[in-house]
């Protein structure tokens, strides 16, 4: 692997930025956490999962995912009329979603509506009440339930 391949690489909440050092054939590299510090880490501790973060104990505390998820959320729509437009990316099939700092991929509509109306069980697909398929407002759809969705 060239230099450059690492860099940009995510493990957990750490992003490779740059290397720091080399030793004894050991590579050593600047990475920002989710938190926004920086720390050096080992390659081999990040790809074995041993370093997932920079010491802000950002991996162990669940209301800070959960408010991490729901500020990108906030961030990524737009009122149009009565329906909230989602402006983040969508899947082949047209589902928005985003990753999560675990680097999961979370459905918009599904956290929304497991999260506002009530908790959802099983597999699921929404269908549209206000007829706007760039809707995400979880009262403006109701739930089906279906097979699940294929991984890209």
């Amino acid at each position: 692997m060239r230099l450059k391949d690492f860099i940009g690489q995510r493990f957990y909440f750490l992003e490779i930025i740059k290397l720091a050092n080399m030793k004894n054939g050991v590579y050593s590299f600047l990475c920002k956490c989710a938190c926004g510090n920086t720390s050096v880490c080992k390659y081999n501790n990040l790809r074995e999962g041993k370093t997932k973060s920079c010491g802000c104990g950002i991996s162990k505390n669940v209301v800070k995912k959960s408010a991490y998820t729901d500020e990108i959320i906030k961030r990524s729509i737009a009122r149009e009329g009565s329906c909230y437009i989602w402006l983040g990316p969508r899947d082949k099939q047209g589902d928005a979603f985003i990753y999560n700092l675990s680097m999961k991929k979370i459905y918009i509509l599904e956290y929304l509506y497991r999260k506002q109306v009530l908790p959802i069980k099983g597999y699921c697909a929404f269908k549209s009440n206000c007829g706007n398929n760039r809707c995400i407002k979880p009262d403006h759809h109701y739930v089906t339930f279906s097979e699940p969705k294929e991984s890209i």
